[in-house]
């Protein structure tokens, strides 16, 4: 493990410590959402998964943003986005769900999916506040890191086999319909 990753797990278990030390804590969604987002950047999405099971729903004033990492994480872009009306990203959100949902079934629009959420980065830059701006980077970097582990890049990788040689195979069916087994675990990552 190199330093970055050391440090970031240490940040991601100081997060967790903090929520298991207090049982009413103000900023319990918040913590809860950084913990989490910094497991999954070491390369333990499981327990990434396990903290957001008990997340409360809550406002962070963030636009929705939190709930887009969520989502990210628990591959569940269907997720509970709140009324995006009155939201000044809403069109940037839904375009970005949208493609990240073709890009979950399909592994297609994987340049789509940068390009939107680099459009909606650029908005948050310019229009939000400052948890929008560590949100959209957090989310950022769970993009980049979920296009690069997913069954889409790495099945390929390790079998040094084109994706579309494996539209036959059941396994391969059931994987790229099954939104909770969409991630391909790469052997000996973290």
């Amino acid at each position: 493990m190199n330093a970055e990753t050391n440090d970031l797990l240490f940040s991601a278990k100081y997060f967790d410590n903090l929520l298991s030390s207090r049982k009413e804590n103000d900023h319990q969604r918040y913590l809860c959402i950084l913990s989490a987002a910094a497991y999954y950047l070491c390369g333990f999405p499981g327990s990434s998964y396990v903290i957001l099971r008990g997340i409360q729903s809550g406002d962070l004033d963030c636009n929705n943003l939190d709930t887009l990492i969520t989502a990210l994480i628990t591959k569940r872009p269907n997720g509970e986005l709140q009324d995006l009306g009155a939201n000044p990203f809403g069109d940037k959100i839904r375009g970005y769900t949208e493609v990240l949902r073709n890009f979950i079934s399909t592994g297609n629009s994987r340049e789509s999916l940068l390009s939107t959420l680099s459009d909606l980065r650029r908005d948050v830059y310019g229009y939000g506040n400052d948890r929008e701006l560590l949100f959209v980077d957090v989310l950022k970097a769970l993009n980049e890191k979920y296009v690069n582990d997913s069954v889409w890049t790495a099945l390929p990788t390790f079998s040094q086999l084109d994706v579309t040689l494996w539209d036959h195979v059941p396994f391969w069916q059931r994987l790229v319909t099954d939104q909770e087994v969409i991630t391909f675990c790469r052997i000996g990552v973290g």
